[in-house]
């Protein structure tokens, strides 16, 4: 059979697959903006979504057809939990397979392979997969690999399903998942793609409308309208338009303001109650949302940045303050010290000397190797220094044997609920991870401080605002629907980490000095 033409055409793809019970579903005069995802060519896929859009059919639809017509190894579907797996098996997959005789297997005699996660299709396979551990990744090989609601499958898994293509002639891929946190998971695989919006045409002034970028001034009196002209518009009347359409990633963005059965009335009365915006962002308008409230904004640090930072000595050349230390460990190894800022001025005796101006200097450093590090303790008189426990246990306790009573090695302990508590014997200490750094992110925003200058584009100091960035407060909600807060990382952070336990550190009081220049 003439393969250009069964993927040329969607018509023809539902003719081929003959997925007669769900004809009513395949409506491309109300839901013509599903047409072209299902004939594009390209070899990877990604959809970045609202919920209740069809789109696990589709990712269906094609998986089915390429293992037809195409596929030899297989087709991976994979979802976050093997309970999600077993819903799709009994409801979707066997609706769109049931009414199909040419589907079946070839070989009547090896129907009995079948079962939850292995479906014959033709005379290859398609294998149903929770993607929760590892267990489910391994032992397959396959010429395409979907993954539906990615962004709930940890990147180190999703990495693995596609090793799985790594025999494969096609090595296919499609991903769709909600969005979460901007440039995160699907954002991120989204903003790396052609980036392509449902664009609606205005009858009126001629504009094309994309509805996510003008929302709510797209919604009038529980209606579609065109935001610059005012008039109606017809959600079925656009065309599918890339930002970059020089790149080879298909991305589609959708959400339920494209499609023309959504319930308006009660998409306004979920927005305008103002409750769960994110929930209304990621399911509702398929976009990432970020609490402003509950970011560290790299540009918002970076304007503490001033003249390099002077640590105080006094005559003899000794520190006249003493500074808290924090130690993180990533590529680098990652240091913050802080000490309260002083400037010289002169005394009633007209002798110079330090005096505090009220504000914490934080002085950001890389390192290779352990021995780098050793000598701050005693050039910035580190009275107190907090180290993560990992990834280098060994290394830590180390350096915490080396200064002992100055160097302390911490865990986060979530039960924990009360200040910091460190423990003379062993040189630990522990701490509540998201009130510790929920503390270190006030004092980071909300009290007066200084950093080096900015420098160059990969600057230290840029690199520590960036890893502050990345440290992101979310919403979390269990099964039952309670909510409770927790900070993640959206990229690197160790310099966060860094300055959480400097923070740490520096709850306990320093020692009194001589401020005599």
């Amino acid at each position: 059979m003439d393969e250009e033409r069964l993927l040329a055409a969607s018509p023809q793809l539902f003719a081929t697959v003959r997925l007669k019970t769900l004809e009513g579903f395949w409506d491309w005069e109300n839901r013509p903006y599903l047409e072209q995802p299902y004939n594009d060519r390209a070899k990877d896929i990604v959809v970045e979504k609202s919920t209740q859009d069809g789109l696990t059919t589709l990712a269906l639809a094609r998986a089915i057809h390429g293992l037809k017509y195409r596929f030899r190894l297989g087709s991976g579907f994979f979802m976050p939990s093997f309970a999600e797996v077993g819903d799709l098996a009994k409801t979707k997959l066997a609706r769109m397979t049931s009414a199909a005789p040419d589907l079946k297997p070839v070989d009547a005699d090896r129907r009995d392979v079948e079962n939850t996660r292995i479906k014959r299709i033709g005379s290859s396979f398609l294998y149903l997969r929770g993607a929760h551990t590892e267990a489910g990744v391994r032992s397959i090989s396959v010429d395409q690999v979907i993954i539906d609601e990615v962004n709930e499958i940890d990147p180190h898994i999703r990495k693995m399903t596609f090793d799985r293509m790594g025999a494969s002639p096609y090595q296919e891929s499609i991903e769709l998942s909600r969005p979460k946190l901007p440039g995160v998971g699907i954002d991120k695989r989204f903003n790396e793609s052609d980036m392509q919006w449902w664009l609606v045409k205005c009858d009126g002034c001629r504009e094309r409308v994309c509805l996510e970028k003008t929302f709510p001034k797209c919604v009038e009196k529980n209606r579609i309208v065109c935001p610059a002209c005012g008039k109606p518009l017809d959600v079925r009347k656009g065309e599918w338009v890339a930002e970059h359409p020089d790149r080879p990633v298909s991305g589609y963005h959708f959400s339920q303001l494209i499609n023309p059965m959504t319930d308006l009335v009660r998409l306004m009365e979920d927005w305008e109650s103002g409750d769960h915006r994110d929930i209304f962002h990621n399911s509702r308008l398929g976009l990432p949302f970020l609490d402003a409230k509950l970011t560290t904004p790299a540009e918002t640090i970076l304007t503490q940045c001033g003249p390099p930072p002077v640590f105080p000595l006094n005559m003899e050349g000794h520190p006249i303050v003493s500074a808290s230390m924090g130690v993180d460990v990533g590529k680098k190894i990652h240091v913050v010290l802080r000490w309260p800022e002083h400037k010289k001025v002169k005394n009633e005796k007209g002798q110079l000397e330090w005096v505090s101006t009220g504000k914490r200097v934080r002085l950001p450093l890389e390192f290779d190797h352990w021995e780098q590090v050793y000598p701050l303790i005693d050039k910035y008189g580190v009275y107190r220094c907090v180290v993560d426990l990992l990834p280098e246990m060994r290394n830590a306790q180390k350096f915490a044997e080396k200064f002992p009573g100055r160097v302390y090695i911490c865990s986060y302990v979530d039960t924990h609920k009360m200040v910091p508590k460190f423990t003379e014997e062993d040189y630990r200490v522990i701490a509540n991870r998201t009130l510790s750094l929920d503390k270190s992110r006030d004092q980071l925003m909300d009290e007066p401080g200084t950093l080096p200058p900015r420098g160059e584009r990969k600057s230290v100091v840029r690199t520590f605002a960036e890893h502050c960035n990345n440290s992101v407060k979310v919403i979390k909600r269990d099964k039952h629907g309670s909510e409770w807060q927790e900070w993640i990382e959206k990229g690197a952070d160790h310099f966060r980490h860094a300055d959480n336990y400097a923070s740490i550190a520096g709850d306990v009081q320093p020692p009194r000095v001589r401020r005599l220049v």
